[in-house]
């Protein structure tokens, strides 16, 4: 019985890292561009001022996270409202 579980965790382990290498792996050639000549500037698209509201439920452990964030984007977006609840 110890024998099998020895091979299904050595399993696993290999299976895992096949896994790791195959992700890390490269899938070809990576080419890098040091020339930056051709390259021009643009600027940002104009974007329309967000509207609307949104409540957050969550834990009550995130909540004075969420609620600061939820302060900060209210400052940049004057025409949003977001309530943050915790429960």
């Amino acid at each position: 019985m110890l024998k099998n579980g020895k091979f299904s965790l050595l399993a696993v382990l290999l299976f895992l890292l096949i896994g790791l290498l195959a992700a890390c792996g490269s899938g070809g050639e990576a080419k890098a561009s040091t020339d930056n000549s051709d390259k021009t500037e643009t600027e940002p698209a104009e974007t329309e001022e967000l509207t609307g509201s949104v409540i957050i439920s969550g834990s009550s452990a995130m909540q004075p996270l969420v609620a600061a964030a939820a302060e900060e984007f209210m400052n940049q977006n004057p025409g949003t409202d977001i309530q943050v609840n915790a429960g």
